[in-house]
């Protein structure tokens, strides 16, 4: 496992990070998998990765790695855990919020606690109810060691926030398919000259940089330098000098253990470790998907529940299917089916809008799902 300078805090981070919002689930209940995602978190940490990611509003997650960090494990990480700043109503709600979370996670204190999903919808009100201060008050009390925010949003924004305040470190979404997307190549830099800390989400772009169309397959077989598209997508990443931690969503022993292997010395992991042409190539990928995705869905089910019981992230992904495969008759006769087992459909939406104030992304979810009942409909 390669390990980074974590900003200026002096910890040494694993590049490789345990993502927690995507843990295993029990098929019937829909719960996480207590067991397997123990026997899952505790693999990651014995492989090497000393980092894990957690938040107040994914379901069980902190509870669930409460479990994996006992019997001695705690000793081997740092934990990051984030508010939720739309439900706080006061400044005083914010230590009340963690002292939640320290019992979820049974510790005294987390080691960075972050602003959960930072943009340009919440930062003037995170500001007016003096949430940033808040947490710098938790820290000179000890229930959390470094302060930091999760970003989703614009270069512009990014940079305002992070001169307001002296942070330890900050979470961004970022891969070679949004290097001209969200905080984009210039906020990555800044925040390397600051020396504040910078982990990274959605690397594979909730797997949509996994399963690629065929024109890219094609472009990366072409390619001289031969590489899987899972390892050119963490490449791209930890060509910066910048970054200290990339986390991925890692739901089973396999995954972690393929994940683990693209972050050793043996597969040459340093920063700059990519050429112009391979930037180039990467960048021809990116067009390619641009060209192909409909819809710039992660699955991250922040959306969800729909209020009307429709299945946003699962018909965004079968729309996404039939266009990125060419496969719009296997789509269309999918979303026939639905018709006769009973899953709402995309014309089941009703407008009204709570899935929109939601969604990470900034989908238009209401215009898509029009889409989507337009083009797969018969």
């Amino acid at each position: 496992m390669i390990y980074r300078p974590y900003g200026k805090t002096g910890f040494s981070s694993s590049l490789l990070g345990m993502g927690c919002m995507r843990l295993p689930q029990d098929p019937q209940t829909h719960q996480i998998d207590k067991e397997k995602a123990v026997a899952v978190i505790r693999h990651a940490i014995d492989s090497g990765i000393n980092y894990c990611d957690t938040a107040y509003a994914y379901p069980g997650s902190e509870e669930t790695l409460g479990l994996a960090l006992r019997d001695g494990y705690r000793e081997k990480v740092k934990i990051a855990t984030k508010v939720p700043p739309r439900e706080i109503k006061k400044k005083e709600d914010v230590r009340e919020k963690l002292l939640i979370e320290l019992e979820r996670l049974g510790v005294p204190y987390v080691d960075f606690y972050l602003i959960h999903r930072v943009e340009s919808t919440t930062w003037q009100q995170i500001k007016e109810m003096g949430i940033v201060e808040a947490l710098d008050e938790l820290k000179k009390e000890g229930l959390c060691k470094g302060v930091g925010f999760s970003y989703h949003d614009t270069f512009e924004v990014f940079e305002e926030v992070l001169n307001y305040y002296p942070w330890d470190m900050c979470q961004v979404q970022q891969n070679y398919l949004d290097w001209d997307r969200e905080v984009t190549e210039r906020g990555i830099r800044l925040a390397g000259e600051k020396g504040v800390a910078l982990v990274i989400m959605e690397p594979l772009r909730g797997g949509a940089l996994v399963n690629v169309p065929q024109e890219v397959k094609d472009l990366f077989a072409a390619y001289p330098e031969q590489r899987t598209q899972i390892d050119w997508a963490f490449r791209y990443l930890y060509n910066f000098p910048e970054i200290s931690c990339i986390l991925s969503g890692m739901n089973s022993i396999e995954m972690v253990d393929e994940n683990v292997s693209y972050f050793s010395d043996e597969n040459d992991v340093k920063p700059n470790c990519l050429s112009q042409a391979d930037v180039e190539m990467l960048h021809e990928a990116k067009a390619i998907l641009d060209r192909k995705m409909r819809v710039l869905c992660t699955g991250c089910f922040y959306c969800m529940p729909c209020p009307n019981g429709v299945g946003i992230p699962g018909l965004f992904q079968l729309y996404n299917n039939g266009s990125v495969f060419d496969d719009w008759a296997g789509s269309k006769a999918t979303y026939k089916r639905y018709l006769t087992i009973g899953i709402k459909r995309a014309d089941a939406c009703v407008g009204c809008g709570l899935c929109e104030s939601h969604c990470p992304q900034h989908i238009s979810i209401i215009e898509k799902l029009k889409e989507v009942h337009a083009a797969l409909a018969e």
